[in-house]
């Protein structure tokens, strides 16, 4: 009951804070008043206890000069110093994602989606390799709440192997356009990413490099984090004869994160009002606009399981995940992505596709652990599955350089073994790896969701009780300067 008043009480401070931000009332202003009134104060003091002896007048005249500092024992001068430590860290804060923001470039090329009788403006990277050896195209497929810039630490090395590399912003993340009028689903990304490499080879495939190929039929790799792995198979079902590999780097299960046939009875109504009410009814985009804070985001990434290598969370990705989220519809995309049918399952991709897949999983996610996929080799004859240690839900920027040192060497072994005439594969070895099956544990699929939303409603809470404090604090100050202001004009 505590916990709930708390969080009542916080969510109307958020509120509160807001209104008076809207309203243009900043710390800056009251930095700028807590000043005014520190010399005010100062002042008043001199007057009252003005020297009688010369070497007081002296040391009285120095002090106006500024030559000696205010009283210290002045509960505005500690105050004001307070705020003004306060404001020079936000002042920091500020100049260090001014400092990210001129090193991250957000939109590269525009690919014009036509999508039922609508142009989608879709936002795309690609960049060629730096060798010489004959160019590969791999596609990679960013997570829920990502975007391209999530794998600025996987291109360079990636186009030091070989590989022509493209990276895509899904409709309604990163620089892409964010429309109301889709429906937002798993498929609708399928559908995107397969007219994508459609327009691709059209572009930049059907050239001397790919000179053994016929026309659309260059064979593609594609790797995919979270949301972007599930969709990753859905294109290689889509494009059984284009698609030579697939990677996936902690795959998610579905678009959303809870199916109703995966909680327990008791939970279902709670998740319908979660996903209908609250996601859908107008609160979730209140919620996403005043949660979406650098603290709250940073706090998540790192205590909430996504990193593990707390180096990696810094300004620039920071900087990364949050600037889209200032763009129009960016709260509308979230709810409806967050609220919207979880799509297929990566088993039902897995038993209707014929080339190999490679999963590459964080050990430490709480999110989707990887003993989710410990029976996929069951599904799948050239699946394998290897487990990171010390890693979150997003291995390919949180250890780049384990993702690197298995996934080029596994990638070169599928483009020697894959025939292009026949568009097939002449051998290779099936099933999951065994260090990752001796890993694997034994919980079932209702004991994860648990775990989860166990996870997940801790971390909310936490969110809320810190924020909750955080107001606190600032009445408590607000309540002293006031008490100041009365003395002063008493």
């Amino acid at each position: 009951m505590i916990r709930i008043t708390g969080s009542i009480a916080a969510l109307w401070a958020v509120f509160s804070h807001s209104t008076l931000m809207i309203a243009g009332f900043s710390p800056i202003h009251f930095h700028r008043l807590l000043q005014l009134q520190q010399q005010q104060d100062g002042r008043n003091n001199k007057r009252r206890q003005r020297p009688a002896t010369e070497p007081e007048r002296q040391k009285y005249c120095c002090c106006r000069r500024g030559q000696q500092s205010l009283p210290q024992n002045s509960r505005i001068s500690q105050l004001a110093s307070s705020l003004t430590n306060n404001y020079e860290a936000q002042r920091g804060e500020d100049d260090s994602r001014n400092d990210a923001l001129q090193r991250i470039q957000r939109s590269f090329r525009r690919f014009d989606w036509q999508h039922q009788n609508k142009t989608y403006h879709i936002n795309y990277r690609v960049e060629p390799p730096t060798i010489s050896t004959p160019s590969k195209p791999l596609l990679l497929v960013h997570g829920f709440g990502a975007n391209l810039n999530h794998f600025r630490q996987n291109i360079p090395a990636l186009q030091e192997a070989g590989y022509q590399v493209f990276a895509i912003d899904l409709i309604g993340f990163g620089a892409s356009q964010k429309p109301t009028d889709v429906e937002y689903s798993i498929e609708l990304f399928v559908q995107l990413l397969h007219d994508f490499v459609h327009e691709m080879n059209d572009r930049y495939t059907n050239n001397d490099r790919y000179s053994s190929y016929q026309d659309d039929t260059v064979p593609w790799m594609v790797a995919g984090n979270s949301i972007g792995g599930l969709c990753s198979l859905g294109l290689a079902k889509a494009l059984p004869e284009q698609i030579q590999g697939v990677v996936l780097l902690n795959c998610a299960t579905g678009m959303s994160a809870f199916r109703y046939t995966d909680v327990p009875l008791f939970v279902r109504p709670l998740l319908y009002v979660m996903q209908n009410v609250v996601l859908k009814g107008g609160v979730g985009e209140w919620f996403f606009e005043q949660f979406r804070s650098r603290d709250n985001v940073q706090r998540l990434l790192h205590k909430g399981g996504v990193y593990r290598n707390a180096g990696q969370v810094n300004p620039e990705l920071l900087e990364i995940l949050l600037g889209p989220s200032d763009d129009d519809n960016a709260a509308h995309v979230f709810c409806n992505v967050m609220g919207g049918d979880p799509g297929p399952r990566p088993e039902q991709y897995l038993t209707d596709i014929s080339c190999p897949v490679l999963a590459l999983w964080g050990d430490s996610d709480p999110w989707v652990p990887h003993h989710t996929a410990r029976d996929w080799h069951a599904l799948h004859t050239d699946f394998d599955l290897q487990v990171l240690p010390d890693t979150g839900h997003c291995p390919h920027d949180d250890r780049p350089e384990l993702v690197h040192e298995a996934m080029i060497p596994w990638m070169q072994q599928v483009v020697q073994r894959y025939d292009p005439q026949k568009h097939a594969f002449v051998s290779g070895e099936s099933g999951c790896s065994t260090a990752a099956t001796n890993t694997a544990k034994e919980n079932g699929d209702s004991d994860d969701v648990t775990s989860f939303l166990e996870s997940a409603m801790e971390g909310i809470s936490d969110m809320i009780y810190d924020e909750h404090q955080k107001q606190q604090q600032q009445q408590e100050e607000d309540d002293e300067e006031e008490e100041d202001e009365t003395d002063t004009e008493t």
